[in-house]
Parts: C-alpha cells; sequence; structure tokens
C-alpha cells in the first residue's frame, strides 16, 4: 500500500506536461508603476492596470493601462532582466496627458493676465520629439485662437504659444 502511495506522488509529480512558467508579480508591478508615474507626471495616478500573463523576459515590450486625475493613457513598458520575483523595467506614457497640458496653457495665460475660458487639445496625442498640433482656446471676452504646441522630447515636455 505504501509502494502504491509512493508511485502515485511520483505520477503525480510528472504530470505528463510542463510545469506553468513564470510570471511577472502583476500586482508588485501595478504598485511600482504607480509610484514611478506619479513621480514623473506630477500628477494623481488613479489605477494602473497591466496583463497578467507576463512572461518575464529581458527585452520584452507590452502596455499597461493607467488613469491619470480620470484621464486614460497607456504606458509602453519594456522589461530589462527576467526576473519574475524582482522585475527592472523602463516605463513612458505612450500619449501626452491632454488634460494636464491645457491645464498648464490656462496656467500660463493667467500668468500673463488673460483669463481662459476654455481650452481643447485634439487627441490622443502620441508623446514623441518634434510631434506638433495646434490646440483651440477662448477667452474671458470670447475671443477665439490658436496655440501651437511642439514636443521637445519623448517624455512628454511640450513648449507652446499663442498664434
Amino acid at each position: 500500500m505504501a509502494a502504491a502511495a509512493v508511485a502515485a506522488a511520483a505520477l503525480a509529480g510528472c504530470g505528463g506536461g510542463s510545469e506553468p512558467s513564470a510570471r511577472v508579480d502583476n500586482a508588485a508591478l501595478e504598485r511600482s508603476l504607480l509610484t514611478l508615474l506619479q513621480r514623473q507626471t506630477a500628477t494623481v495616478v488613479d489605477r494602473v492596470a497591466c496583463p497578467n500573463d507576463i512572461e518575464p523576459r529581458a527585452g520584452r515590450v507590452f502596455e499597461c493601462n493607467a488613469a491619470f486625475n480620470g484621464e486614460a493613457d497607456a504606458i509602453v513598458v519594456t522589461l530589462t532582466n527576467a526576473s519574475a520575483a524582482r522585475p527592472r523595467y523602463r516605463a513612458r506614457l505612450k500619449n501626452l496627458l491632454l488634460g494636464k497640458l491645457e491645464s498648464a496653457i490656462v496656467a500660463q495665460f493667467r500668468r500673463a493676465g488673460t483669463r481662459l475660458l476654455a481650452v481643447d487639445c485634439p487627441g490622443p496625442q502620441p508623446q514623441r520629439r518634434g510631434g506638433a498640433f495646434r490646440c483651440a482656446v477662448q477667452d474671458a471676452r470670447g475671443r477665439r485662437g490658436r496655440v501651437s504646441v511642439t514636443q521637445t522630447d519623448d517624455r512628454g515636455t511640450v513648449r507652446f504659444r499663442l498664434l
């Protein structure tokens, strides 16, 4: 009887198939990204959600979703090592945070003595150096205009001016 139990245990260990491969600790990655993104963007990050089936392979690129002050965007993540328990990675926003940009335009005009009622930037705008687009603005007197926005790097830094 004991021999049968040992044989059954040995066969169960073999299983006839392969063990599931290791996966990145999803919850730990999401917590780490949340902290990093809050620091990088100086905004409130409401949530981060990454795929559950990430194989820990250096060079692996995947997207996570995040919400910044209610504004959704994708995060492009590149694993730089192959550790499932402690993955290292690089992360960047896929698109500009237009809500943050529109707030920055309003603040700049306020400092110059002009109160804006509305700013509307078309989106999504991929984060990429040299990317350029125009936003519509309207001041408190009802005057309408355009602001030219140019991205100066791949990390979301922009410069803008009234046209």
